[in-house]
């Protein structure tokens, strides 16, 4: 099952779909005339978090993935947010915060209680499209520190007082990390290519190595949420067909990943 945005080409706003990969069959999750969009699963499956600006500013809800319910707000506060991405324990939200004036940054709450929010990257520099490592440990994320943007990892804990470690991924630009789900590889985008780097974790450091090509797509121009990284391993892209026709955005399925 895929989770995804689809544009109303009446109200230019977005609802969210889920789509059966399976049957080729797809059903319609949102319905608010206000945007809704990024899309999230929780790890059992059984709920998609998103973000929504059904009450002015960006707020994030979450609603059942078989579509019988109402949607749930989770937390709303006056500041712009954007969902990033669930730990696996399916406790914890990570998402970004842009105050008024400021870059964004990446928080986190506890599902059970989100009264309270917890920093986890504040640079200067604005970072966001945090994704948690399948392991929990690690966190990667988009920053532009270097003076462009550029894909770091960075140790994950709640605890602000922990030391934390942060490695540069990419070399030469790179945006929209995504795990392997073993642990064993972190993709990103740079100028729409596909790269992977291979990475472990289970030590006490985190190590990567070079950055290695996969392929080229039409990804066009919004740089968030262009391709995901299944539980199986397979890369699903989304790609424009032609930038200048109005063909539909089509989902790429069964790219090989590199086995090691």
């Amino acid at each position: 099952m895929l989770a995804y945005g689809r544009m109303d080409p009446k109200l230019k706003t977005r609802d969210l779909w889920v789509l059966d990969l399976q049957r080729n069959t797809a059903t319609r999750l949102t319905s608010d005339p206000a945007d809704d969009l990024n899309p999230v699963w929780s790890p059992d499956g059984r709920w998609i978090y998103f973000t929504s600006e059904r009450k002015g500013s960006r707020q994030l809800y979450r609603k059942p993935a078989s579509g019988v319910g109402e949607d749930e707000l989770i937390f709303a506060s006056e500041d712009r947010k954007n969902i990033e991405d669930i730990t696996p324990d399916g406790r914890t939200l990570i998402f970004n915060l842009q105050r008024k004036g400021e870059k964004e940054k990446v928080h986190a709450l506890s599902i059970n209680n989100p009264a309270q929010t917890v920093p986890v990257i504040q640079s200067q520099f604005g970072d966001d499209q945090a994704q948690i490592s399948p392991d929990g440990r690690w966190i990667a994320y988009r920053s532009a520190e270097s003076g462009r943007q550029e894909v770091y990892v960075q140790t994950f804990s709640l605890d602000p007082k922990r030391p934390r470690g942060k490695w540069r991924i990419s070399t030469s630009g790179g945006l929209e990390p995504r795990w392997r789900p073993d642990g064993k590889e972190l993709f990103y985008i740079e100028r729409n290519t596909l790269f992977a780097v291979a990475v472990k974790t289970d030590g006490p450091n985190f190590e990567a190595g070079a950055p290695i090509r996969l392929f080229a797509a039409a990804l066009g121009a919004i740089n968030r949420n262009r391709y995901v990284v299944s539980k199986s391993g397979d890369i699903l892209v989304n790609t424009v067909q032609d930038e200048a026709a109005t063909a539909p955005i089509e989902v790429i399925v069964n790219w090989s990943l590199i086995r090691r």
